[in-house]
């Protein structure tokens, strides 16, 4: 069966679209067509959910086009492809905008760098912050996006997949000579004082990996095909290679092409 893939999401989606505009990723199944359609912080206008006159949830109208457009095609099974969120853990962690702290993962995942989690954050200073309380903190930031995704089951697609964001930069010295303007006006917003101190890179992963359990999650709750980072997109020192990146923030086009290519796996391998 052919395959309509409609990809919506907030800023991080910029990179898959970017692929797909420079031919850096070109689909190999001649029967899967990504869509990029409402792409962007702005894109959607007074929210993802609306409601109806009964007071009925229902998704944006600008979304709900984006599916009409290409429902009317009943030789292709229409997909979702979310790309929505992505970004709290830089917005929480980025830098430091109060007393530090460390989180306790219920994974082995990091344990090889507690010693030096410690020794970044100071033993005399640090609070550890249980993990239930910051799962719970995703939780509510992505309660719109849950809404959304539970609407969504209502429209006439096949499924719904989700790609997570991409994880934070270790490089200091290329966080700071390109400080994203937006997360500096917001720490001097909440601190005129605030020294942008960049937490350290085990604080700002343990972030980032909670927000993907956050979301991976949700993603079950929902029946929404979760799908993590691209492992191609990682180097032999566990983080990001250095040309996934766009800025700060976002992924780079090369990025954005292994994560198209990790979706179109996913759909091939689907029953």
């Amino acid at each position: 069966m052919k395959k309509t893939v409609i990809i919506i999401g907030h800023s991080h989606a910029s990179c898959l679209k970017a692929a797909l505009k420079k031919n850096i990723y070109c689909p190999r199944n001649p029967f899967i067509k990504f869509v990029p359609a409402a792409i962007g912080s702005r894109a959607f206008i007074g929210g993802l959910i609306t409601f109806d006159a009964h007071g009925n949830m229902m998704p944006n109208p600008i979304i709900q086009k984006c599916i009409s457009a290409h429902a009317k095609d009943n030789a292709r099974d229409i997909w979702l492809l979310s790309v929505l969120g992505g970004n709290y853990s830089n917005r929480l962690g980025l830098f430091q905008d109060g007393p530090l702290y460390d989180i306790n993962l219920p994974s082995q995942e990091f344990m090889e760098n507690r010693e030096e989690t410690i020794s970044e954050l100071g033993a005399a200073h640090r609070a550890f912050v249980p993990y239930d309380a910051i799962i719970n903190v995703y939780e509510k930031l992505y309660s719109e996006i849950k809404s959304l995704f539970k609407v969504l089951q209502q429209q006439r697609v096949k499924g719904i997949m989700h790609v997570s964001g991409p994880s934070p930069i270790p490089d200091e010295t290329y966080i700071r000579e390109n400080l994203p303007a937006n997360l500096v006006k917001r720490a001097r917003k909440i601190d005129p004082e605030n020294e942008l101190i960049i937490n350290p890179i085990s604080l700002r992963m343990k972030l980032w990996t909670c927000e993907c359990d956050a979301v991976k999650k949700i993603c079950k709750e929902t029946s929404v095909h979760y799908i993590h980072q691209p492992e191609d997109a990682i180097g032999p020192d566990n983080f990001r290679k250095s040309e996934t990146y766009a800025d700060v923030l976002h992924g780079s086009p090369l990025y954005g092409a292994m994560a198209l290519e990790k979706v179109e796996t996913f759909l091939e391998t689907y029953n």
